[in-house]
């Protein structure tokens, strides 16, 4: 029997700027076929090991706020349990993760399954993270490898618009010869939201969340700073690096900077000298600010620990105080 990969999220439960969602919501897409439990002896037996996985999981989430959804799949979903992260929805869930029994010889729809959370489970005003967890690929009979890959292509446009990311667990070697190179490089892809394991091991998923708006002064600031909201708890890998690109008509911004303390600090490069600016510029002006992580994949393979920004378009806000004068008035007597 080949071991899972254990998969530890880490997902941050702090408040955020009013523009981003607050709440956290867990997609447990959960693989029953049978396959999972030795079908006809061609297959590892690994389902009580999945079972203990989500058990422990579900167990281990600290902020009660979080909403939990487990999904049981063989062809499509058969089942829909959904609680908050209570102890009495905690326990209300795990029962029906222990007491679930399906013996039905099935082939395997990922694809479908995946569609069924986009339009009914995920939700635009939270974070949503779908954990999908599988031992196998696409049947054919459900078109393969080919509409399994159409559909994760398309993943990072959707997920952008609905603050979601998922996280791909291939559970066994057979899950990623039936994957093939073409799904598991999907990965690699920028801005896709998208993490594929196929590996035994542990991952931590650190969710950052930069702060919607950035203050900075136009007189006296020669840099600024974004703050990375994320569970202090955690452990946070070093050398972390971000890109910060705030190219336009006042700005010239194209850095990429190491995070330190939790912070993200550029330096403020502006296209005219401050004695020109202080006239043109109103007493606030908004500026559009785009981050990225640069060095991700880095991050990951060293520290094994998966990281992405939940927001990468930002505002910077210019402060351009007017000068205050001091008058002074001589009254002859």
């Amino acid at each position: 029997m080949k071991k899972i990969a254990l998969i530890t999220l880490l997902l941050a439960a702090c408040v955020c700027a009013l523009a981003q969602p607050q709440l956290q919501r867990r997609i447990y897409l959960w693989d029953v076929t049978l396959s999972m439990k030795a079908y006809q002896g061609r297959t590892p037996d690994i389902y009580d090991d999945v079972v203990n996985f989500l058990v422990k999981e579900i167990d281990g989430i600290t902020d009660e706020s979080t909403e939990i959804v487990v999904l049981p799949f063989q062809t499509c979903v058969l089942e829909t349990w959904e609680a908050t992260a209570t102890p009495e929805g905690k326990k209300r869930l795990i029962k029906h993760i222990t007491d679930y029994d399906n013996n039905v010889p099935t082939e395997t729809n990922i694809a479908g399954p995946i569609q069924d959370v986009q339009k009914r489970f995920i939700r635009p005003d939270k974070y949503n993270v779908l954990i999908l967890l599988t031992d196998g690929g696409q049947s054919d009979s459900f078109g393969g490898k080919a509409s399994l890959l159409k559909l994760l292509e398309r993943w990072g446009g959707y997920a952008n618009e609905n603050y979601a990311y998922c996280l791909y667990v291939m559970l066994t070697e057979k899950a990623k010869e039936e994957a093939g190179e073409e799904i598991i490089n999907l990965a690699a892809r920028p801005g896709d939201n998208l993490e594929i394991v196929d590996s035994p091991g542990q991952m931590e998923l650190i969710d950052l969340r930069p702060e919607d708006l950035v203050y900075a002064n136009l007189k006296d600031d020669k840099t600024a700073n974004i703050p990375l909201i994320y569970r202090k708890s955690i452990s946070f890998p070093d050398g972390v690096e971000v890109r910060v690109v705030a190219e336009d008509s006042v700005m010239n911004v194209n850095q990429t900077v190491v995070v330190k303390d939790g912070k993200v600090t550029f330096d403020l490069v502006y296209k005219q000298p401050y004695e020109e600016l202080k006239v043109l510029l109103p007493e606030v002006t908004s500026l559009p600010i785009r981050v990225e992580l640069a060095n991700q994949d880095a991050v990951k393979d060293r520290s094994k620990k998966i990281l992405y920004l939940t927001k990468d378009n930002l505002e910077l806000r210019l402060i351009n105080k007017p000068e205050k004068t001091l008058k002074i008035s001589i009254i002859k007597k």
